[in-house]
């Protein structure tokens, strides 16, 4: 399937209020939890083909990478395998709850999107877009959350 230009996946790091700013508390830290939605986002980067998009924007994979990066900056937070550093995990799984929600949604929208006709199709993609705004928003959402959550540790 071809499809044109009214397919492109519109900018979604303008969601990312704390990405690279002061109020984000750039580090390493910071980096690790943005670098999964970042490396997605490039991957779909002026792909106007559906079945790619999706494929970039898996949500499987999109979770399974901040598990990756909130088990790496628990790490970061607490240098030793003690139970304070599965505390501050615990914390980031957390702060990071609505994301993964968000996460579900986009595995939903994309099912839709997968299963629909050539007449629905560009609703479902947009209802897929707002579905994948969600998930970087609910993503910034939770980086604060979880910045909060680490310093009162």
């Amino acid at each position: 399937m071809h499809d044109g230009d009214d397919f492109r996946v519109p900018e979604l790091t303008r969601a990312l209020r704390s990405l690279g700013s002061l109020r984000g508390t750039p580090g390493d830290a910071h980096d690790l939890w943005f670098a999964p939605l970042l490396r997605a986002r490039r991957a779909v980067e002026g792909v106007t083909d559906v079945d790619q998009q999706l494929v970039a924007m898996n949500p499987d994979l999109l979770a399974s990478g901040m598990r990756d990066a909130i088990s790496k900056i628990a790490a970061l937070h607490v240098q030793d395998d003690s139970p304070f550093r599965r505390a501050a995990e615990a914390v980031l799984e957390d702060a990071a709850a609505d994301l993964f929600v968000a996460l579900d949604g986009l595995g939903a929208a994309a099912t839709s999107l997968n299963q629909s006709s050539a007449e629905t199709r560009a609703k479902c993609w947009r209802q897929w877009v707002a579905a994948l705004k969600e998930v970087y928003s609910r993503a910034d959402r939770g980086w604060t959350m979880a910045c909060e959550e680490l310093v009162r540790q």
